[in-house]
Parts: structure tokens; C-alpha cells; sequence
């Protein structure tokens, strides 16, 4: 048997959550897959797999297993890096993931131009919803707004990710001058589902407050909040990167200027295996990104 390949379809089944999705990735059948993992066990003398149920669960002595074969074959592809067997030029495929509507607009337009200077890759992105569970490690970038929990990942800061309390000018005209954030309370807040506690900081004081909005609009995504607050409709509190041009162009205008809007997904990263650290296409797309995000001068 071919360890070295049956060690990599193992990590692969663990990665793409099934035996199906790792034969596709390597062309191979799902038969072939099974059979090379049951011979790895029969050689092991161990269960890698938790065979009593529908998904993939690792047992023990499999967890063991995937993070010294994680790191077996990351030491084998530096290897050939080092011996000069692979390209310093950034060329083949890339898997890019990214939170749906901050994909929608600012990888659509930015990966167009990186390809045009990267002629040599292919590139695959994929969107997701915002609160969704991080994508595993069959991705080479993931943009990840607020604190990567994953220890598996290396972490590329990007920039701040800055929250504002804002409101067309229109609804202004409407309401008196807000002093204080308790004042939020009485007002028609558009609030982003599950997140109606707005928390704040005083820059005379180091004391957070807290007020619970309301309003008679929600959503699960940011879109439709920003649509209805230059609609005129209310008050959101919004990311920078969603409503800085237009708070840029005065079609929003901030409120609550002597406080700082605190959230949890106060940074923008992007995240990468740690197995592909060295990968020249991965730095290349790091550093393009990296480049374009800091010429974006509405999000500081």
C-alpha cells in the first residue's frame, strides 16, 4: 500500500466531510478511498473513524492521526519548495472564501484585477452568510471578520473593522439632537437579527454602556439594513466597510460622535492553513489584498 497516499486521502476525507468528496479531489473512486483508509487502520491496528454514524467523526487515536499527518505532509511539500521541485512564480488554482455581501463588494471587483496581473492562476470564490462557522482548510484564504478562533489558521490582519451609529439627514430633521446612546431607546433602530445591544464607550471614561434598540425593521444581513437607513426609515449602527462611502458622500451622516461604537468583530483577517504558509500563490493574493484594502482611505 502507499502510505503517503492513503495518508492524504485520509487528511482530505477529514477536511471535505466525506469519503466521496476526497475521491473527487484526487480522481479517484469512493471504493478506492475506503479501501485505502480501512488498509491504513489495518496497519495502524486503529479506528481513524467513528463508523456508527452518518458523518465523519474522528476517534481518538484519528485526531492523533490527523495533526501528525497534517504536519507530515505540510514538512513534505516545504521539502520540495526547498529542494526548488515547486515554482516561486504564483501560478495554478486558488480557493478563496469570503462573507457574503463584504465578497460581493470588494472581492468581485479586486480579484478580476489580481488575475489580470496573476495570468498563471485560476481562481475560485466562494460567499458565504457573515455568522457562518469558518470554512475548513480545503480553502487557501478565508476572509474572516472578527477574532479567528482557529489555532489551525495563520492570521493576516487586513485592517480595523470600524462600527458607526448613522442615519440619512433626512431622519435627523425628524428627531431631536441624540446626546446620549440611552436616548437610542426611543428611537426607530434597524437592527442586524440577534445583535439588539448596542454597546458603547465614552472617550472621557473606560465604562462600556449597553442600550437595547428596537425598531420596526431586522435582518440577518447588513444590505437590506443599509438600503432602509439611506431610505431615510431609521437608525443603524454599520461597519465601515459597508457605509463609509456613503457617509463619504453625506448620503449618512454619524451620530453619537463623542462615543465609540464597540462590537466583536472589530478586525478584518485573512486566514490560511498552516500547511500552505510558503505557497507563493497564497502571498501573492495576501499582498495584492493587503495593498487594495489600505488604499481604502473611508474605512479608518
Amino acid at each position: 500500500m502507499d502510505h503517503l497516499l492513503a495518508m492524504r486521502l485520509f487528511v482530505s476525507a477529514v477536511e471535505l466531510g466525506s469519503f466521496s468528496k476526497a475521491a473527487a479531489q484526487h480522481n479517484l473512486q469512493a471504493s478506492s478511498v475506503s479501501r485505502h483508509i480501512s488498509s491504513l487502520e489495518q496497519d495502524l491496528r486503529a479506528s481513524l473513524f467513528r463508523r456508527s454514524t452518518r458523518q465523519l467523526l474522528l476517534t481518538d487515536a484519528g485526531s492523533a492521526f490527523y495533526e501528525r499527518s497534517t504536519k507530515i505532509l505540510g514538512d513534505i511539500g516545504e521539502a520540495w519548495r526547498l529542494a526548488g521541485a515547486t515554482s516561486a512564480e504564483a501560478i495554478g488554482s486558488l480557493k478563496v472564501w469570503a462573507p457574503n455581501e463584504f465578497g460581493m463588494l470588494y472581492l468581485n471587483p479586486l480579484i478580476p484585477k489580481f488575475m489580470l496581473q496573476h495570468p498563471g492562476l485560476s481562481v475560485e470564490v466562494v460567499l458565504g452568510e457573515l455568522e457562518s462557522e469558518l470554512p475548513s482548510a480545503q480553502y487557501d484564504l478565508a476572509i474572516q471578520i472578527g477574532e479567528p478562533g482557529n489555532s489551525r489558521f495563520y492570521a493576516q490582519r487586513f485592517a480595523r473593522n470600524h462600527y458607526v451609529v448613522c442615519c440619512a439627514p433626512v431622519y435627523l430633521e425628524r428627531v431631536e439632537e441624540l446626546t446620549f446612546p440611552s436616548a437610542l431607546s426611543d428611537q426607530n433602530c434597524l437592527v442586524h437579527i440577534g445583535r439588539k445591544i448596542w454597546q458603547f464607550t465614552s472617550a472621557k471614561s473606560s465604562v462600556d454602556i449597553s442600550v437595547e434598540v428596537s425598531g420596526n425593521f431586522r435582518s440577518n444581513l447588513l444590505s437590506p439594513i443599509l438600503e432602509a437607513t439611506l431610505a431615510g426609515a431609521g437608525l443603524a449602527r454599520l461597519p465601515l466597510w459597508i457605509a463609509g462611502e456613503h457617509l463619504a458622500s453625506g448620503r449618512l451622516q454619524t451620530v453619537l460622535t463623542k462615543y465609540q461604537v464597540k462590537c466583536p468583530d472589530s478586525t478584518i483577517y485573512g486566514l490560511y492553513p498552516e500547511k500552505r504558509t510558503t505557497s507563493p500563490k497564497i502571498r501573492a493574493l495576501i499582498d495584492f489584498l493587503d495593498e487594495s484594502f489600505e488604499k481604502i482611505s473611508y474605512w479608518n
